[in-house]
Formats: structure tokens, C-alpha cells, sequence
């Protein structure tokens, strides 16, 4: 499987009017939103939140949000090759290196220092990101969580 960057996910398929205004939310990037508070804003239980957003995309709320940061550190990567993975884990709104480190080996089935090595020839020539251009849509095509390929 690709990693694909996420399209908007209410533009996939219709969805309940709430999750439509908490995906909207959730495209806010510089907003850290928890739970409660997007429950709160849409009118419904943390609870009801969490079980509505699984039912309609296929994944956790957190699972959700990890993917559009893994989609923002691949866009800043891509964007400026010469900052360091921290800074732009840190950037694309990981709270630490070990959050970031578990959310991109669970996705990418390596390690961000393995995929780097293996990133870097591609991107002296400008290629390094074409594999994982595709969008990633809640559940991605098969439903998996797991992840082989750079995102651009």
C-alpha cells in the first residue's frame, strides 16, 4: 500500500452534518482541537463524536489526525529539505519526537533516519515524493492503517 496525503475528507462521500463541521475543523491546521471540544462545538458527547467519526470514515479521530500531520511533515520536508525531521515533526503539530516516531514507523513500517537515507539520493534530482503523491482517505483503499510509501 501507498501512503496517500489526505484530500479533504468531506468532499469523499457524504457525511453526517456534524462530522462535515468537525472535518472542517480539523482542516484548521494551525487549531489543536481536543475531543471534548469538538464534541462540544458540533453538539454531541465526546463519545457519540468518536463513535460517528469511526462508523462514517473508517478510523479513530486520533488515527485521523496523525495521518493529516504525517500528510503536513511530508509536505514541509518536501517543501524545505534542509530543516531537520524534528523541527518539521514538531511543526507539523507531533507533540514530541516519540509521538512522531511511533506514528511514522506504525505508517511507514520504517524509521524516519531509514527513510531519509533512502529518500535522500531522490531528492537531490527532485523525485523523492512521487510514490506517495496519492490522497489518503479514512481507511485508506483497503482500510489498513498501515503505510509503505513518502507522501509529497
Amino acid at each position: 500500500m501507498l501512503f496517500r496525503s489526505a484530500e479533504p475528507v468531506a468532499a469523499c462521500a457524504a457525511f453526517h452534518p456534524k462530522l462535515e463541521a468537525v472535518l472542517a475543523l480539523l482542516a484548521q491546521p494551525d487549531q489543536t482541537w481536543t475531543q471534548a471540544e469538538l464534541a462540544r462545538r458540533v453538539q454531541l458527547s465526546p463519545y457519540t463524536l468518536s463513535d460517528l467519526f469511526r462508523r462514517q470514515t473508517g478510523l479513530a479521530l486520533p488515527d485521523y489526525r496523525n495521518r493529516l500531520r504525517l500528510q503536513e511533515f511530508f509536505r514541509r520536508c518536501h517543501a524545505r529539505p534542509e530543516i531537520r525531521l524534528l523541527q518539521h515533526a514538531l511543526d507539523s503539530g507531533f507533540g514530541s519526537y516519540a509521538q512522531f516516531y511511533r506514528v511514522f514507523t506504525e505508517a511507514l513500517g520504517q524509521s524516519p533516519r531509514d527513510w531519509l537515507r533512502q529518500a535522500a539520493p531522490r531528492r537531490r534530482t527532485g523525485s523523492g515524493h512521487e510514490k506517495a503523491a496519492q490522497a489518503s482517505r479514512p481507511g485508506g483503499a483497503t482500510g489498513s492503517r498501515r503505510f509503505t510509501s513518502r507522501s509529497a
